[in-house]
């Protein structure tokens, strides 16, 4: 780690995200990304205080060629049916090295931030961590 490496939550988060509910229909989806396509999708269950999942286009465009096991007409599932459960939750405390590391070792589709009491503060998009990364490399190239 870089003396003085950033934390999470020193770096510049994109609202890069929507949050839904896991009821909602996949055509409800297509307008979520028609109007802003390069956002991930993080359902969330409030009943159960609980993000189940996330989705991006192109897990969406997947699943409209070749829905899910199980899903007999794609129009009628909902975001909860289809979204990738592959999804942690990392400190912003953490610092970029750190984090990093839990991404080669869970290699999650979706990363969340919580602060110290666990509540969520954000969602880490690849263009966040890639500047974070870029953060690094440019305080090793000056030592």
């Amino acid at each position: 780690m870089a003396k003085g490496e950033p934390m999470l939550k020193d770096l510049r988060h994109e609202d890069s995200y929507q949050i839904v509910e896991p009821h909602v229909t996949m055509p409800e989806i297509a307008a979520k990304f028609a109007e802003r396509p390069d956002d991930a999708i993080l359902v969330y269950d409030s009943k159960k205080d609980k993000f189940l999942g996330v989705m991006y286009l192109y897990d969406f465009l997947k699943h409209y060629g070749a829905p899910p096991k199980g899903i007999s007409s794609i129009q009628k599932a909902t975001v909860g049916d289809c979204a990738n459960t592959n999804i942690i939750s990392i400190s912003w405390e953490d610092n970029v090295s750190q984090t990093w590391a839990k991404i080669n070792k869970y290699k999650p589709k979706g990363i969340l931030l919580h602060d110290k009491d666990k509540e969520f503060v954000g969602y880490l998009s690849n263009k966040d961590l890639w500047d974070g990364l870029e953060q690094i490399s440019s305080m090793d190239d000056e030592d």
